[in-house]
């Protein structure tokens, strides 16, 4: 096992925690207007990352927090 920095750590949880709240959301909110304005592959695409942004980040997040 590689031997993290706490702060580091904490650091790279808050930035997930940004993704899964801010970031994740952004996309798809993107994604739907973007649909709405008559553009559904980019809106599909930006929907679709938004929520596997999310979903990775959450997934990384809680399994680091389960490692404490």
């Amino acid at each position: 096992m590689l031997y993290y920095d706490r702060d580091l750590r904490l650091k790279a949880q808050w930035i997930r925690l940004a993704d899964v709240v801010l970031i994740g959301p952004a996309m798809i909110g993107g994604g739907v207007l973007s649909w709405r304005s008559g553009h559904p592959l980019l809106g599909g695409l930006l929907a679709t990352l938004g929520v596997l942004t999310i979903a990775f980040n959450a997934y990384n997040f809680l399994a680091l927090g389960a490692e404490d």
